[in-house]
């Protein structure tokens, strides 16, 4: 199928252009030629797999910020070589809200064949970087994970990966007998039996709620009678999910939720409280 938007109108109504863009990336198959896009729909449009014949500068300034059709081109064939294609699509579609809505609904709705992008290493680069398949593939694996525990530690991810860093290790030797859980915002809970299919990620964008609601559906499904929570910035949404689906297990928080602060878990921090342990 051929779309020619070479003379694309806008509707009288903002509401019904908006949906006229996104019903034209609900549309395009794998295979279908697209003539004269805005500059900035050129890099979801190839990562559908369609073919892509020309550009025009429609949104200003968006799709001068592309650069020329030629240069385009070359970063998605560069990105994808180098395995960052997901990244580079990401990145252009934060320019147009119709770019962000439709990739969302490629991941997560429409069902659409798009161009191999699965990594092991990459960022989290945007809201859209939430739905990669590498993500919600191991979180299947979490949702159907059971814990052979009854007590659990709790700790911060790193960006030192694969786990376990130097924090993990130490908590392990601290608590041998217990599970040793990770609180991300990004991946919610991940055990360390998972560890090794985790996808190795660099995030710098907290998400409370996502954490929120991951860990309501793990620690729902996981009952721990010992809990022991060494976390930073998630405690306040790990609380809140523990006190609704774990209230029968003994909690402890190692900095009380009450003085809580945005402290940051370093190696010192871990020597100490591994000090105490041991003095008790």
């Amino acid at each position: 199928m051929i779309f020619d938007l070479t003379d694309m109108k806008k509707c009288e109504s903002y509401e019904n252009t908006y949906g006229s863009y996104m019903d034209i990336f609900k549309s395009v198959q794998c295979g279908d030629v697209v003539i004269n896009p805005p500059r900035s729909w050129v890099p979801l449009l190839m990562f559908l797999n369609v073919e892509v014949q020309g550009s025009q500068i429609y949104f200003n300034p968006q799709d001068s910020w592309m650069g020329t059709h030629e240069e385009v081109y070359r970063r998605f064939f560069e990105s994808a070589a180098c395995n960052s294609m997901r990244e580079y699509v990401e990145a252009s579609c934060v320019l147009r809200p119709e770019l962000v809505d439709s990739l969302w609904k490629i991941d997560s709705q429409w069902e659409k064949e798009t161009v191999q992008y699965e990594a092991k290493e990459f960022n989290i680069t945007t809201y859209n970087s939430y739905y990669r398949k590498e993500l919600t593939d191991f979180m299947s694996l979490v949702d159907d994970y059971s814990s052979e525990h009854d007590s659990c530690v709790i700790t911060n991810c790193s960006a030192d990966k694969p786990y376990p860093s130097y924090v993990h290790s130490k908590l392990m030797e601290m608590y041998p007998d217990r599970e040793l859980l990770i609180a991300t915002g990004v991946l919610g809970i991940i055990p360390s039996s998972l560890w090794d299919k985790a996808p190795l990620y660099d995030s710098g964008i907290p998400n409370f709620w996502r954490q929120y609601n991951r860990s309501v559906k793990f620690f729902g499904k996981n009952k721990y009678k010992k809990i022991h929570v060494f976390t930073e910035f998630y405690q306040k949404s790990l609380n809140q999910a523990l006190f609704e689906v774990s209230r029968d297990s003994e909690i402890t928080f190692e900095v009380p939720y009450k003085d809580y602060k945005d402290y940051i878990i370093t190696k010192e921090f871990v020597d100490k409280a591994s000090k105490k342990e041991r003095e008790v």
